[in-house]
C-alpha cells in the first residue's frame, strides 16, 4: 500500500514539478529573457556612436538628449455591437531623436507618465533650437529592437513627407523602459509568476521527499494505541478499491498527498455522494463517499467512480452493524430531528427484519437544462436491482454556473 502510494505520489509531484518549469521557462521566453537582463542590468551605450545590430534586444542604459517629434500614436477604445466606438485613449507615442549624430532613431514612450515627460523634453527641444542653446541630456533604460512593418511604414510616410531619404532614419527602435519585449511594470508580473512557480516546485520536492505523506498515519497510530507497523500490517491486509483502503476496522484514502485513515466504528451513517456542476456548458462529476461520525461531522471519501462507492458501501454492509447505509430526506430528517433513533435504525431493522424506508424510491430534479436525475431510497442492509448486484441510496446535488 505504502509503496503504491509513494510512487502515486512522486507521479503527481513530477507533473506538478514539469509544469512549474514549463511555467518559467515560457515566462522567460515570452519576454524574451527580461528576468535575467534585469537581474544582470542594463549595460551603459553612447547612442551616438553605436553598433545597433550589436545591441539589438539588449537591455541597455543610455542617454538621450534632444526630442524633435512624433510621427505616431497608439490609442486604445471599446467597440460596442452596434459597431459604434467609446472615445479613444493614447496610450504610447513614437518620438524622434539623433543615433550617431547622422540618422534620425524612435524613441517609444509607452504610458501617459512618460509622454508627458516627452512632451516636455519636446517642448525644451524647441526652445532650444531657437535659441540656440544647449540641452541637458537625460539617462533612460531599454531596449533596441527592430520597427514592425507597419511601425516603419508610419515612420516613412512621415519622413517623406518632409522630404528625408531612408539612409536618414534608422529601422530601429529604443523602448523606454523595457526588458526585452517586456515593459518594465508588466515584468514585476513576470517575476512574480515565476517566483510562485519556483517556490511551488521546491516545496513539491521537497514534501515529495521528505516523507509526509505518512505523517497523518504516525499520528492516527499513536492516538489509537497501536504502532505504525501494526497500523500498516492490516491496512497492507485491506480491499483495495481503487486507491481507497477498507477493511473491518478502518478506512484509509489519499487526500492530497498525505494517507488519512478512518475508524470504521466511530461513524453511523455512510453513503455515496454525487455533485454534478456545470460550467460553461461542460458537466463535472464529483464523486464522494460521505462518513458521518456520533458528533454529527462528515469525512467525505473521494471515489473514482460509483461502482468504487458501492464497493465500499457493501464493505460496510457487511462488517459495520452499527452504520446506516444510504440516503433519502426521510434519513436526514430523521437525522437532524431525532438522532437517537437515527443510530437505532441499525439495531431494530435486524431486531425487526423490516426496511426503514421502501427499497426504491425514484427523485426527480430538473436543472435549467430540463436534465433529469435520480435518487435511491434506504434499505439497511442494500437491495437488488434485477441484474442481483447489490444497490445503495444515494443523494445528487446539481449546480449550474
Amino acid at each position: 500500500m505504502l509503496q503504491k502510494v509513494r510512487k502515486s505520489i512522486m507521479k503527481k509531484a513530477i507533473i506538478k514539478v514539469i509544469v512549474c518549469i514549463a511555467v518559467i521557462v515560457g515566462a522567460l521566453l515570452f519576454t524574451d529573457m527580461a528576468a535575467i537582463k534585469l537581474v544582470k542590468g542594463p549595460e551603459t551605450v553612447n547612442i551616438n556612436s553605436i553598433d545597433l545590430d550589436q545591441f539589438k534586444g539588449k537591455y541597455v542604459e543610455t542617454k538621450i538628449g534632444y526630442i524633435y517629434d512624433y510621427y505616431l500614436e497608439e490609442e486604445t477604445y471599446t467597440k460596442y455591437k452596434d459597431g459604434s466606438r467609446s472615445a479613444g485613449t493614447i496610450t504610447a507615442r513614437y518620438y524622434l531623436t539623433a543615433v550617431n549624430e547622422q540618422q534620425y532613431i524612435t524613441v517609444l514612450a509607452d504610458g501617459k507618465k512618460l509622454m508627458d515627460k516627452f512632451m516636455t523634453v519636446l517642448d525644451k527641444t524647441t526652445a532650444a533650437l531657437d535659441n540656440g542653446t544647449e540641452l541637458d541630456e537625460i539617462t533612460y533604460k531599454g531596449t533596441f529592437t527592430k520597427l514592425t512593418n507597419r511601425e516603419y511604414s508610419e515612420l516613412k510616410s512621415y519622413m517623406t513627407s518632409y522630404g528625408i531619404t531612408e539612409d536618414m532614419y534608422s529601422d530601429y527602435v529604443f523602448k523606454v523602459n523595457y526588458i526585452g519585449n517586456c515593459e518594465e511594470t508588466n515584468m514585476e508580473l513576470s517575476i512574480i509568476v515565476m517566483a510562485v512557480a519556483l517556490l511551488f516546485l521546491i516545496v513539491t520536492i521537497i514534501r515529495a521527499f521528505s516523507g509526509r505523506y505518512v505523517k497523518a498515519m504516525k499520528k492516527f497510530a499513536a492516538q489509537n494505541g497501536i504502532t505504525f507497523d501494526q497500523l500498516c500490517m492490516e491496512l497492507e491486509a485491506a480491499t483495495e478499491i481503487n486507491d481507497v483502503w477498507v477493511n473491518a476496522r478502518y478506512t484509509a484514502y489519499v487526500k492530497g498527498n498525505k494517507i488519512r485513515v478512518l475508524k470504521n466504528e466511530n461513524y453511523i451513517w455512510a453513503y455515496y455522494k454525487e455533485t454534478k456542476q456545470k460550467r460553461k456548458g461542460v458537466t463535472y462529476y464529483t464523486r464522494q463517499v460521505a462518513l458521518v461520525d456520533r458528533n454529527k461531522k462528515t469525512t467525505l471519501v473521494l471515489v473514482k467512480t460509483e461502482d468504487d462507492a458501492r464497493r465500499i458501501l457493501e464493505s460496510y454492509s457487511a462488517t459495520q452493524e452499527q452504520m446506516v447505509l444510504g440516503y433519502n430526506d426521510d434519513l436526514n430528517n430523521l437525522f437532524r430531528n431525532n438522532f437517537d433513533q437515527f443510530v437505532l435504525l441499525p439495531y431494530q431493522n435486524r431486531e425487526t427484519n423490516e426496511e426503514s424506508a421502501s427499497a426504491y424510491e425514484y427523485e426527480q430534479q430538473e436543472n435549467q437544462d430540463n436534465q433529469q436525475n435520480q435518487g435511491f431510497g434506504y434499505q439497511n442492509d442494500g437491495f437488488s436491482d434485477m441484474n442481483g448486484t447489490q444497490e445503495f441510496p444515494t443523494q445528487e446535488n446539481n449546480t449550474e454556473e
